[in-house]
């Protein structure tokens, strides 16, 4: 009988500390737009891949993260960021100005 209170009052305080207040993350919307071209052309040459490094850094804060992305999309890259591995944050930074006509 006792095995069958102590279940329930673990179960029961379980149930409890589970159901508090989790932290909440903001909703991040995306919104489809007509499917025009760039305002203005890519700059891009060529396409890119590899982790992200700062030197010999390879942890990167998230500003500096942001600012490889706006500095490759400003030149007209279309950016794949990949989660972070033990080697760091692998991209690819796809120039579609290298790409045949029809192939994108």
């Amino acid at each position: 009988m006792q095995s069958i209170f102590r279940s329930v009052a673990i179960l029961g305080i379980a149930l409890t500390l589970s159901a508090q207040d989790k932290p909440k993350i903001d909703k991040i919307t995306i919104t489809v737009g007509p499917s025009e071209p760039p305002l203005k052309p890519a700059l891009c040459k060529e396409s890119s891949y590899g982790n992200l490094h700062y030197g010999d850094r390879t942890k990167l804060t998230p500003s500096e993260i942001g600012e490889y992305v706006l500095r490759v999309t400003e030149e007209g890259n279309i950016v794949t960021v990949y989660p972070g591995s033990k080697d760091g944050i692998f991209v690819y930074a796809r120039s579609p100005s290298s790409e045949p006509k029809g192939a994108q």
